[in-house]
C-alpha cells in the first residue's frame, strides 16, 4: 500500500529576508500543513548554527569497522520505566547489563509518538513535522538520503522486519522509501510459539523469523526491527506474570517489558554466535503510554553495543537524530563526509548535543543538562535542571534564553527545508 501524496510544486515555501514567521502550508487534500514558529531573525539563525555545530571541525580518528548492523526500534521502551533511567524496580536485566557495557547517552530524546517518527528520526537524521508523520503524506514522496541508502550504496543488504501487519501506519512503505530492500509484517511469520496480541506477533516470534531470513542475506547487512511485544501490555497466557509493582496496568507494562527483554537476550546471543562481527543499536522507537508530564514522553533508551564497541557514556542527552551519523562513524568512515546533511551528531567522537520534542503546542529543548519548554500560545517558558533523568524545576536564566532561540531557529531551518523538500540542503546552515 503506497501512500497517497499530493503535488510536489505545492511543497515550495518562501520565508521573507528576516525569517519573521512560517507560512501555513498546505497540499491540495490539506493532508499536512507546515507550522507558523515564532519569528527568529537571520542574526539569530547563524548565531544559533554556529553555536550548535560548534563541533564541526571535531577530527576524525576512528578506525571504521564494516559490521553488520541491527537496529532494534524497541516498540514502546519508555524510559521512565527502565531501571537505569530512573525507574525503582528492574524490568529489563538483559538490555540493562548491555547498556553497561556499550557507547551510550545519559539517555535519548525520541522526536515523536509514532513508529514512523523514530524511523524518520533515526534513520534520515532529521527533524520530523511537528507533532506529525511524513508516513502517508505528500511528504514521503520527497527524496531523502538515509543511513540505509548510504550502507547500500556500499554493499550491504537490508530488510525490515515489523511485528504488527507490514502496513501498519504505513510503516513498510516508509522502511522502503527509507532504502530497506525487503519489508516484513507478521503476515509472513507462519510458524509462531505463542498467540498474537491485539496488535501483532511476539517478539520472539518476529526474531525467530528475523534470524532464519538473515541466513540467506549477504554480509554486510543491515536490518531494522520493530516488535509488537509492548505494543501491547498483555504477555502470552503460558508466561507466568512477576510482581513487578501492586498497580495493575503498570504491572503489565513491566510485564510486557520483561518478555520483550527475554526474547531481545535470546536472539542476540543467537545473532553474536554465528555473526560476531555485528553492531547492535538498540532505541525505542516512541515512548508509550501512561508517562507523566512532557519529559518522561519522549526520554528513551539508546545503546550501541557489540565487537569493537568500547562502554563509554557520553554525558549529554541524545537525539534520535544522532544514531545515524553513530553508525556511520562506526562502520564506514567521517559522517560528516558521507552524509553531510543529517542534522545528527555522532556519539563517537562530538562533543556538543541536543534534543528536542513537541507536545500540545510547547516545545521541549535539551542542550547541556538544562530543559526549557516553552509555549508561544502564551509566551510562557518553564526551565528544568535535567543532570538526572528526574526534571528538577530551577529559575531561568540567560542561558535559558539562549536555548530557547535554538529551539525556535532549529525548528525553522528544519521546517522549512522539510516542507520544501529540500532536506538535502542543510549542510549550508550547518557547515557555513
Amino acid at each position: 500500500q503506497s501512500s497517497q501524496i499530493g503535488d510536489n510544486r505545492l511543497a515550495a515555501v518562501s520565508l521573507n529576508g528576516s525569517y519573521n514567521a512560517l507560512f501555513s502550508l498546505f497540499t491540495a487534500s490539506g493532508d499536512i500543513k507546515m507550522p507558523a514558529l515564532p519569528s527568529v531573525t537571520d542574526t539569530e539563525i547563524y548565531n544559533t548554527m554556529a553555536s550548535l555545530y560548534d563541533d564541526n571541525n571535531a577530527t576524525y580518528e576512528l578506525t571504521p569497522k564494516r559490521q553488520n548492523i541491527i537496529l532494534f526500534f524497541l516498540e514502546s521502551w519508555s524510559g521512565s520505566l527502565l531501571q537505569p533511567y530512573g525507574a525503582p524496580v528492574q524490568s529489563t536485566p538483559f538490555f540493562d547489563t548491555v547498556l553497561q557495557q556499550s557507547l551510550h547517552p545519559i539517555a535519548a530524546i525520541a522526536n515523536g509518538h509514532r513508529t514512523t517518527e523514530g524511523m524518520f528520526a533515526a534513520l534520515v537524521s532529521f527533524q520530523n513535522p511537528l507533532e506529525k508523520t511524513v508516513a502517508k503524506t505528500r511528504l514521503q514522496d520527497f527524496e531523502y538520503h538515509s543511513l540505509i541508502d548510504i550502507l547500500n550504496a556500499n554493499g550491504y543488504s537490508s530488510a525490515f522486519f515489523q511485528g504488527t501487519a507490514k502496513e501498519t501506519s504505513g510503516t513498510g512503505s516508509l522502511a522502503q522509501k527509507l532504502g530497506f530492500k525487503k519489508s516484513y509484517g507478521k503476515e509472513d511469520v507462519t510458524t509462531r510459539r505463542y498467540e498474537t496480541n491485539y496488535w501483532g506477533i511476539h517478539d520472539q516470534d518476529l526474531y525467530t523469523f528475523a534470524f532464519n531470513k538473515l541466513k540467506h542475506l549477504k554480509e554486510p547487512f543491515v536490518l531494522g526491527i520493530n516488535g509488537a511485544t509492548t505494543h501491547d501490555d498483555k504477555i502470552p497466557s503460558s508466561v507466568k506474570k512477576i510482581a513487578f509493582v501492586d498497580d495493575e496496568k503498570q504491572n503489565n507494562r513491566l510485564n510486557a517489558l520483561h518478555f520483550s527483554d527475554a526474547a531481545l537476550r535470546e536472539f542476540v546471543s543467537d545473532v553474536k554466535a554465528k555473526f560476531p562481527n555485528t553492531l547492535f543499536v538498540f532505541f525505542a522507537d516512541h515512548c508509550g503510554g501512561g508517562q507523566a508530564g512532557n519529559f518522561n514522553n519522549f526520554l528513551i533508551p539508546l545503546a550501541f553495543y557489540g565487537s569493537g564497541i568500547q562502554p563509554h557514556t557520553v554525558d549529554h542527552f541524545a537525539s534520535q537524530r544522532d544514531i545515524a551519523p553513530t553508525v556511520l562513524d562506526l562502520v564506514l568512515g567521517d559522517y560528516k563526509k558521507l552524509a553531510p546533511d543529517f542534522s545528527g551528531k555522532s556519539l563517537a567522537r562530538d562533543t556538543h548535543f541536543f534534543a528536542d520534542y513537541f507536545r500540545n503546542g510547547v516545545f521541549g529543548w535539551i542542550e547541556n543538562k538544562r530543559l526549557i519548554e516553552y509555549n508561544p500560545a502564551a509566551d510562557a517558558t518553564a526551565c528544568f535542571d535535567v543532570s538526572s533523568p528526574l526534571p528538577i524545576p530551577v529559575t531561568c536564566t540567560a542561558l535559558e534564553k539562549r536555548y530557547k532561540k535554538h529551539a525556535l531557529s532549529f525548528g525553522n531551518i528544519s521546517q522549512k527545508l522539510l516542507f520544501q523538500g529540500k532536506t538535502g540542503n542543510f549542510h549550508q546552515y550547518r557547515f557555513h
